[in-house]
């Protein structure tokens, strides 16, 4: 069950980079060349960490680090088509789909959730899946530290702009 679990995770993550990508090269919106990189590491990120995590939790199923590897690379797609989902619902065709300022709001904070809270607590639990010794319990320290971070970024009032592309401002303002 775990097993089929990982590579259904790992083909909905891929399938999420798929649609991401697709949408924006159909996005009429000039990505800025400063924004280019963070697009492709986007893209890298959800292939090689759902992959990667993938393979893990199908040889280990017990081993955390995978399933962590995982949820990396599936936040990061996610990441990847909220940010087209949320231009084209607010910028390009206004209307044209549903709970597109919820979805704008949602990849605001989905990525430092992943990367301050989920990265740190892999890391802990790396190679093993459990922490080395009693004394690494502390490093779960940065793991809440960068869950509270993470939900800042949900809350923190202004302008709502593209996770991955900063320069577009979505014309929506965070309460």
């Amino acid at each position: 069950m775990r097993r089929r679990l990982a590579a259904v995770l790992c083909v909905l993550a891929l399938g999420l980079v798929a649609v991401g990508t697709v949408l924006r090269l159909w996005d009429p919106i000039p990505i800025p060349t400063a924004d280019i990189s963070t697009v492709f590491t986007e893209i890298c990120v959800g292939i090689g960490y759902s992959c990667a995590g993938a393979y893990l939790a199908n040889r280990r199923p017990g081993n955390l680090v995978g399933w962590l590897l995982l949820v990396i690379g599936l936040g990061m797609a996610t990441t990847l088509l909220g940010d087209e989902y949320a231009i084209r619902s607010l910028l390009i065709a206004p209307g044209s789909l549903p709970a597109g300022v919820f979805v704008a709001w949602l990849n605001r904070g989905l990525w430092a959730l992943i990367w301050f809270a989920i990265l740190p607590l892999m890391l802990t639990l790396f190679p093993t899946g459990r922490p080395i010794s009693r004394l690494w319990w502390v490093a779960w320290v940065p793991a809440a530290a960068g869950l509270v971070f993470s939900l800042g970024a949900f809350f923190t009032p202004g302008p709502l702009t593209g996770a991955i592309r900063q320069s577009v401002d979505l014309r929506v303002q965070n309460p």
